[in-house]
């Protein structure tokens, strides 16, 4: 599975959306333990092809392979991945926190990957509810998705490169996300399971 080489990190996406989220004082650690997991889908992006130039004729239709040639190549596979995060410890001294972020791909493997936050990286709940009641102001769209992790009210950002953001109140902040990276793959992930840990 050499195509799927990322772990995305979506709290980090949120921030760089840019968003002005109304400001609380958090609690301590309040985030600790909270564990979300996403399922996706990760679509290659299709060989890049050229248009004959307008002063040449139009190539002819390429022949048909002999018998017992090789079969062309077959388009990129879909692929589909589990992602989970879950917020581990929380180092009161440093007040950072260690993310636990695995990947669990088709072919059975596991791809781990620890990460260190710290609490301006998160958005609380009631920052994010907020968000949900002010979204046209930044810019958003309110609405209900429902996903197979349940039926939520969300408000819809966009990047303006064809990436999509439905956030709303659940860990991590994402319930949706379609992006499309430099490769131009398009990543589609949503929420299945989630829960909060410390109140």
């Amino acid at each position: 599975m050499k195509t799927v080489s990322f772990l995305l990190l979506c709290f980090v996406q949120l921030v760089f959306l840019g968003v002005a989220f109304a400001q609380t004082t958090p609690a301590v650690a309040p985030f600790l333990h909270d564990t979300v997991t996403y399922e996706g889908t990760l679509i290659p992006a299709p060989a890049a092809t050229l248009p004959p130039a307008a002063s040449q004729p139009t190539p002819a239709p390429a022949p048909k392979p002999a018998p017992g040639a090789a079969p062309a190549a077959s388009k990129p596979q879909v692929i589909d991945f589990i992602q989970q995060l879950t917020v581990d410890t929380f180092d009161s001294a440093k007040q950072t926190y260690t993310v636990q972020q695995a990947l669990y791909l088709p072919d059975g493997s596991e791809k781990d990957e620890q990460q260190i936050a710290t609490s301006s990286d998160f958005k609380s709940r009631a920052e994010v509810q907020s968000l949900l009641g002010n979204c046209a102001k930044v810019g958003g769209k309110s609405e209900k998705i429902t996903v197979s992790g349940g039926t939520f009210a969300t408000c819809l950002l966009e990047d303006g490169k064809g990436g999509k953001t439905w956030i709303g109140d659940v860990p991590f902040n994402i319930v949706k996300q379609t992006s499309i990276d430099d490769s131009k793959n398009v990543i589609t992930i949503e929420i299945s399971l989630y829960s909060f840990g410390k109140k």
